[in-house]
């Protein structure tokens, strides 16, 4: 659980290669601007392990929380779902819902209305979910950002699309 830093010369490929090459399960790679990247391969080194892109204010809170206590890092690395995007990331160009942008997660084995559902950590004390509503069955569905958890409070829907 302790944390490897890579020489920044090195590709993600690369470095993901060495990393496997030194025991590791896994590998977290941070973003460096809060943006969640594809991280580019090479067709000259193979890898076996997966790598994932987390956001750069997640990696500074686990660098932190590493160096000032015991702490073990757990992931989830997925790759059983390629019928959804794992993440989604939500951005309101006219930043007057500022605090629903961002990215929202696929949760895995939850679904609402026999469909996925995406959960994003939010401000304050209120976290997000993306989910598709059923309108009560009387219009055409449609997705929604809500902060009701129970996915049953159509007066806290945020978003929708």
């Amino acid at each position: 659980s302790n944390a490897v830093i890579t020489n920044e010369e090195c590709t993600p490929q690369e470095q993901v290669y060495v990393m496997q090459q030194n025991g590791a399960k896994a590998v977290i790679f941070s973003s460096l601007d809060n943006v969640l990247h594809p991280i580019p391969g090479s067709s000259n080194i193979n890898t076996t392990i997966p790598a994932r892109m987390i956001r750069k204010d997640m990696s500074d809170f686990i660098l932190d929380k590493l160096e000032s206590e015991t702490l073990e890092v757990r992931a989830e690395f997925s790759c059983d779902d390629f019928e959804h995007p794992l993440v989604i990331c939500a951005l309101d160009t006219e930043g007057i819902h500022w605090w629903l942008d961002g990215d929202y997660v696929l949760q895995k084995n939850k679904t609402q209305n026999n469909h996925p559902i995406w959960h994003k950590e939010g401000f304050y004390v209120l976290d997000y979910w993306i989910f598709l509503h059923t309108n009560n069955n009387t219009e055409a569905w449609y997705w929604a950002i809500t902060s009701d958890e129970t996915f049953t409070k159509d007066e806290q829907i945020m978003a929708k699309c």
